[in-house]
């Protein structure tokens, strides 16, 4: 089995920092109150001066007392000047050290003493404070141990920092470095206390680490620009052989075409450029010379085609040869197709010049035919027509369609069913004739009740006038009708259904009054409205228009809604005053509506100026400063929208062609970051494959097989490439579970692979106690049993042995002491030690604690130590049963505490 790296363990007791043996990453606050504002912040001698100021204030000047002569007073005295003096004395060692030690040593007052250890400087001297006071006085002890503790950790700080820095920047000297050598050293300067670093170093690794940030940010940067530029490479070449073929073979969609071989031309102008000699750059010039390959075709292929357009339109068969010298077109494909598309014109041509010459036979014969047809239609429809007036009942009009009937076929011969039908439609008029001089007097007589009826109903209050007077109205056709059919009549019964209707109609008159006098006084509105209108325009002639062609279409659109409010003039108006009052207002209108429409031309011009410009801003939408340049275009149409509004229609057709030059860009755009989105999209896929092969391991996956997919998926995921900004963090996050899962799989392995050592372990320890204690039957079975064991570390393994030979062979050795084995155990694998132990367990505690504070370092324990404590305490046979179960304890403990 492989030893590996040991693992350190520190044995302090629980009140370690009483003794002054843990170091703390901060100072105490004694010393954050005394040792920066005192010793960095103000100067040396004024910290003096204030420790004795607080000690013995000076008294107040305002209070003049006379001191009284005393004992007490001679003391007092004496103590100030003795004061003084240390502070003299304090004042001149700043800056030795060994001055300052002496007068710490010397019998002076505490704060003296105090003062002269704060004002310490090397670490030198800080030690040798640290260890005198360490046993006489703790305070002073205390407060040199904090400074020194900070200079240690300040000096480790920026040599630390020193190191970071010279490591930063030997990566920038570097052409190609891995990204997380960078990360490392900035976690690693995160790690460190600022407020022990200078400023000069501070001030070092931010510059160095802004040039790095940068050198990776445009490296980055290229990347990105050569991956876009061969996607788009790759789109647009694919688009534009596509079009050749397509556009050879039909002919159609060459403004498309023409679209695609701009933006060609243009990629293949904006290709990165790369200084390195590598395949990068080599694939990129493969690609541009594709392009210009594809652009060269398609200029041959624009040549044809202009060539075949001019022959059609001059409706000529073409020239062999003129189609010869033409430019070559080196693709096989599209060559034939355009030949083939050439003589199927030579071909059409002759064809239409045969199908000329036979409709020209055909228009004649089909003219007669038609001239024809036309007369018989006619006849038919004469004829339908005087038999729906028959059927109709109007005998009169049935009788003129029957001589224009015969009329028309004097002198020639019609038709046996036409023949058929005229004689069918004499006979049904000279029997219906019989029949209208009986049956017109019973309906003119049920007229004349109706009509008397309407005028009895004039009395209901409840009188519908509408339906009255159409009743009315009806009434009257009815009687027309009778007369038309030719319907027996008299003069007293006209005078009397004449009548009655007269006096029905009262009613509908007094409404109709009402009504005459309403359309006077809309007439009157309308005029009013027409002489404001006629006043605007005179006052604006007047001061040439200085009221802003704004205020005229304001004008307008108000004497246009309130004109619209008097309701349709025909319903509303006298009929008589109609054309008078409609050529007023579109003459007060015109007036108005000249010098505005020409105000509105100017600004239609202006606004399809700014249709122009968005359009041509559609042509290169991927610009940085393209989505500018529309929010300023929006913002003129707005300015020039409130300026001047112009009609509906027009305004209406202007903003929509504008919104279609604007949306053009925006889908563009979109069309860009779609496609871009999509190649995000497939580096997400494929990152959430590698993720769901990390999560496909568990803790019975092989150890083996589960480091490899590590590697393979780490390896897999650096080339994956970026993915959507909006779920990037989230994949990184799960591959990083995933990771640690799959990485904990085969730890747990490692665990597994220990807890089974410890088992052997125990196995061959029980197996050498009961052979020692003659518990098995035979010498055989327990080798077979020790057979059957796998081996152990060479350090257990070689103590067992000898110890379970031994036991077969009968000679088991006396019992070893292992007390003091068992309490190194005890300790490293924090068990409590038995009652009996405890007194034992704390002085091996001070002892380890002593030795430590004399060495300047902690006692650590590792894994090394704890096996060869295990193996002495293994080779021993024959343990008491106190120690045999202490020990049963420490093997319960071994597996949570893995040594391999």
């Amino acid at each position: 089995m492989e030893t590996s790296a040991c693992t350190k363990q520190t044995i302090f007791p629980d009140n370690a920092y009483s003794f002054g043996f843990v170091s703390t990453p901060n100072p105490p606050r004694s010393l954050s109150r005394s040792f920066p504002t005192a010793l960095v912040a103000q100067p040396k001698i004024q910290m003096l001066k204030k420790i004795f100021s607080k000690t013995d204030p000076t008294p107040s000047s305002d209070v003049k007392k006379t001191p009284v002569k005393s004992k007490n007073n001679v003391t007092k005295d004496k103590t100030i000047l003795d004061k003084t003096d240390w502070q003299a004395r304090l004042s001149a060692a700043i800056g030795d050290d060994t001055a300052l030690l002496a007068i710490a040593r010397e019998d002076a007052p505490l704060k003296v003493r105090q003062s002269a250890v704060e004002a310490l400087q090397s670490e030198e001297g800080l030690k040798s404070a640290e260890r005198e006071f360490r046993d006489h006085d703790r305070r002073i002890h205390r407060d040199a141990k904090s400074r020194l503790e900070f200079k240690i950790a300040e000096r480790t700080a920026r040599a630390t920092a020193g190191e970071l820095i010279a490591k930063a920047t030997s990566l920038m000297a570097q052409d190609q470095f891995p990204v997380n050598h960078f990360i490392e050293i900035d976690h690693a300067w995160q790690a460190l206390d600022s407020s022990k670093l200078e400023e000069a170093q501070i001030a070092s690794f931010q510059s160095i680490s802004e040039q790095i940030t940068q050198l990776l940010r445009s490296r980055g940067d290229l990347i990105s620009m050569v991956k876009r530029w061969t996607a788009d490479s790759d789109r647009v070449l694919t688009e534009l052989q596509t079009g050749l073929i397509a556009v050879a073979e039909t002919g159609m969609d060459r403004e498309k075409l023409a679209a695609v071989y701009d933006r060609a031309d243009k990629i293949n102008a904006n290709a990165p450029v790369i200084l390195d000699q590598d395949a990068q750059a080599r694939d990129i010039t493969h690609k541009k010379n594709l392009l210009a390959d594809a652009l060269h075709l398609a200029r041959a292929l624009d040549a044809r085609l202009v060539y075949l357009d001019k022959i059609v339109a001059d409706n000529q068969a073409g020239d062999t040869a003129a189609w010869n010298v033409l430019p070559p077109v080196a693709d096989p494909t599209v060559a034939n197709l355009l030949a083939a598309r050439f003589e199927t014109i030579r071909r059409t041509h002759q064809q239409s010049r045969d199908l000329t010459a036979r409709k020209a036979k055909d228009a004649a014969t089909e003219k007669n035919k038609t001239h024809r047809q036309e007369k018989n239609a006619a006849l038919a429809e004469q004829l339908a027509a005087a038999e729906a007036a028959l059927t109709a009942g109007h005998i009169v009009e049935a009788t003129a369609s029957l001589a224009l009937i015969e009329s028309s076929l004097k002198g020639t011969q019609a038709a046996t069913p036409v023949n058929s039908r005229i004689e069918a439609l004499r006979s049904e008029i000279i029997r219906l004739k019989g029949w209208q001089q009986w049956g017109g007097g019973r309906v003119r007589e049920d007229l004349l009740a109706e009509a008397e009826t309407l005028g009895k109903a004039i009395t209901n209050e409840k009188l519908h006038l509408k339906s009255h007077a159409d009743a009315i109205e009806k009434l009257r056709e009815r009687w027309k009708e009778l007369d038309k059919l030719g319907a027996a009549t008299n003069r007293e019964l006209w005078a009397k259904f004449d009548g009655a209707l007269k006096t029905a109609y009262l009613p509908v008159s007094a409404q109709q009054a009402k009504l005459k006098a309403a359309r006077q006084e809309n007439l009157a509105a309308r005029n009013l409205l027409i002489a404001a209108l006629d006043n605007i325009v005179l006052a604006a002639a007047g001061v040439q228009l200085s009221t802003g062609m704004r205020e005229i279409a304001r004008a307008l659109e108000h004497f246009q809604t309130e004109w619209r409010k008097l309701g349709p003039i025909e319903h509303t108006v006298p009929h008589k005053a109609q054309a008078a009052l409609l050529a007023r207002m579109k003459a007060g209108v015109a007036r108005l509506e000249t010098p505005l429409n020409d105000s509105r031309r100017i600004e239609i011009n202006k606004r399809e100026q700014l249709i122009g410009r968005a359009r041509a801003l559609a042509t290169d939408s991927q610009q940085r400063d393209t989505i500018n340049k529309v929010r300023e275009l929006q913002s003129e149409w707005q300015q020039q929208a409130k300026a001047l509004p112009l009609q509906r229609n027009t305004e209406n057709r202007l903003w929509a062609d504008f919104k279609a030059a604007t949306d053009a860009i925006f889908q563009a755009r979109d069309a860009v970051n779609s496609a871009r989105d999509a190649n995000l999209q497939t580096n997400a896929n494929a990152k959430n494959e590698l993720i769901g092969k990390l999560n496909a391991l568990n803790a019975d996956s092989p150890p083996a097989e589960i480091k490899r997919t590590i590697a393979e998926v780490d390896a897999a995921w650096r080339r994956s490439g970026e993915a959507p900004r909006n779920i990037a963090a989230k994949l990184e996050q799960r591959f990083r579970s995933a990771r640690d899962a799959a990485q904990q799989f085969s730890a747990g392995s490692a665990i597994r692979g220990w807890a089974k050592t410890c088992d052997t372990l125990a196995a061959k320890l029980a197996l050498c106690t009961a052979v020692e204690a003659h518990q098995t039957g035979q010498a055989g079975n327990a080798q077979e049993s020790w057979q059957a064991l796998s081996a152990l570390a060479d350090c257990w393994e070689r103590p067992l042995s000898a110890r379970f030979n031994s036991a077969v062979a009968g000679q088991v050795c006396a019992a070893t002491a292992v007390d003091e084995i068992l309490l190194k155990l005890e300790s490293a694998l924090d068990i409590e030690s038995p009652p009996a132990f405890q007194a034992a367990r704390r002085e091996m505690k001070l002892r380890a604690m002593k030795n430590a504070i004399e060495a300047r370092q902690a006692v650590t324990i590792s894994n090394s130590d704890i096996e060869q404590w295990l193996a002495v305490v293994i080779a021993a046979p024959l343990l008491d049963a106190m120690a045999a179960n202490r020990f049963q304890t420490i093997l319960k403990k071994l597996p949570d505490r893995p040594l391999r």
